[in-house]
C-alpha cells in the first residue's frame, strides 16, 4: 500500500527462532548504509507493564536520537513479546502503552531512520495487529515443524555449509530433534564443528554418536532397533540408552505407544483401506478416506494420541507403516502383551532393569 511507512518492518511469527534468523539477515542489510555509531538492537521483551513502558522510553529515546549528516540510522527491537495473546499483552495497560509506541512509529515517516521489529508470538486477531498491516511493512513467518516443512530447512542448511546427508540420515536427525527449529540449527552447528573442515558427510552413526533427543522422541533409537529386527543393534540400543538413563519405564512406555500405532495401521492394511507403495509408504488420499470410514469411532479424539492413529502426522505414520508391513497382526499384539506384563518384572528387579529389558526384546524377536 501506497500510505505504508516504507521504513518499517516487523517480522513475525509462532516460531521465535526462525523469526529471529530472518531478522537478522534483513538488519545485516539496513546495516549497509550505516556509521558504526548509527545501529541499535534494543531488547523488546516485557514480563510486565513496568518493563514494556520502560522498553517504549528507550525506543522513544533512540528514534529522536539523529544519526551523523549524510548517514541512515537504523534501530532493530528485537523479541518483541507484547503483541500476543500473553498476560501483559491481553492487559489494557499494555494496549494504551502499544499505541503509543505505534505514534512513536509513525513519527520517523520521512526521517533518516529505518526500524526493524522482530515479534513473536503474536496474536493477528486483535486491532494492535491489524493497525500494522496497515501502516508498516510486515512480513508473518509461518511455522510449520511437520518433518516435510524441516526437512526442507535442513537439507537448505547442509546446502549451505557444504555438508552430505543421505535421506535416512535426515530422517534420523529429524527424530532426533522432534520438530524443534532452534535444535535443529544448535545440533547442525554442533555437527559441523565435530566434522572439521575435512570432513563433509553426515552419517547416521555421528548422528546416532553426538546429536541431542529432544521432546517425546528420545526413545526412538530403541524403537528403531527394535522394530528393525536387527538384534545387535538392538542390543547396542539398549547398552546405550541404560548408559545414560536407569528407568525404564518410560521407555516401555514409548514401545507401548508405538506399537499401538503399529496394530492399528496393521488392521488399517490387511483391511485394504492402506496400500503400500514401492517406496514403502501410502497416499494421503487412501488416509483421508480410512479417516471418513472410521470419523464416528474416534469422534471424541481431539488431541494427538497413540489410541487414535488418526491424530497422528501422516508422514511419520507413512514411515511406520513399513514396520508393520514387517510383522503379523498377531505377532504386534503377542508385543503389546509383553510390553505391559514387564512391569512386573521390573518392580521385583529394580537394579536389573537393562537385564530386564534386554531379556524380553530378544525373547519377542528370537
Amino acid at each position: 500500500m501506497a500510505d505504508k511507512m516504507c521504513n518499517v518492518q516487523l517480522i513475525c511469527g509462532s516460531d521465535d527462532f526462525l523469526v529471529l534468523q530472518e531478522g537478522r539477515g534483513f538488519y545485516s542489510g539496513l546495516q549497509s548504509n550505516n556509521d558504526d555509531f548509527s545501529s541499535e538492537i534494543l531488547n523488546g521483551q516485557a514480563q510486565n507493564l513496568g518493563e514494556l513502558q520502560k522498553i517504549i522510553a528507550n525506543f522513544t529515546q533512540s528514534v529522536q536520537t539523529l544519526p551523523m549528516p549524510g548517514f541512515n540510522k537504523s534501530i532493530w527491537l528485537k523479541g518483541i513479546n507484547f503483541l500476543g495473546d500473553t498476560v501483559v499483552g491481553r492487559s489494557e495497560g499494555a494496549k494504551k502503552l502499544v499505541a503509543e509506541f505505534q505514534e512513536v512509529l509513525l513519527s520517523v515517516q520521512n526521517q533518516p531512520i529505518s526500524i526493524l521489529l522482530t515479534a513473536s508470538p503474536v496474536d493477528r486477531r486483535t486491532r494492535e495487529y491489524k493497525w500494522f498491516q496497515e501502516n508498516v511493512n510486515v512480513q508473518y513467518i509461518e511455522a510449520d515443524s511437520s518433518s516435510g516443512s524441516l526437512e526442507l530447512i535442513l537439507s537448505s542448511e547442509c546446502k549451505k555449509r557444504n555438508l552430505l546427508i543421505s535421506t535416512e540420515s535426515k530422517e534420523l536427525f529429524l527424530q532426533k530433534v522432534a520438530g524443534n527449529t532452534r535444535a535443529l540449527f544448535t545440533e547442525l552447528d554442533k555437527v559441523q564443528t565435530y566434522l572439521g573442515a575435512s570432513e563433509k558427510e553426515i552419517t547416521k552413526k555421528l548422528i546416532l554418536e553426538i546429536v541431542c533427543d529432544y521432546g517425546e522422541e528420545n526413545f526412538f533409537e530403541v524403537c528403531d532397533a527394535f522394530y528393525s529386527g536387527k538384534i545387535d543393534d538392538v542390543l547396542a540400543a539398549i547398552q546405550r540408552y541404560f548408559f545414560n538413563n536407569k528407568e525404564s519405564r518410560p521407555l516401555m512406555a514409548a514401545m507401548q505407544n508405538r506399537n499401538r500405532l503399529l496394530i492399528q495401521l496393521k488392521v488399517l492394511m490387511d483391511s485394504g483401506f492402506l496400500q503400500l507403495s514401492p517406496r514403502g509408504g501410502f497416499s494421503k488420499q487412501e488416509f483421508e478416506k480410512a479417516t471418513a470410514a472410521y470419523e464416528e469411532v474416534f469422534a471424541s479424539v481431539s488431541e494427538k494420541s497413540s489410541f487414535c492413529v488418526f491424530t497422528q502426522n501422516t508422514w511419520y505414520l507413512s514411515k511406520l507403516a513399513k514396520e508393520a508391513n514387517s510383522f503379523s497382526l498377531k505377532k504386534l499384539i503377542d508385543f503389546q502383551l509383553h510390553f505391559a506384563a514387564i512391569i512386573y518384572e521390573i518392580l521385583k528387579y529394580p537394579n536389573e532393569q537393562e537385564a530386564v529389558i534386554r531379556k524380553l526384546f530378544l525373547s519377542c524377536l528370537v
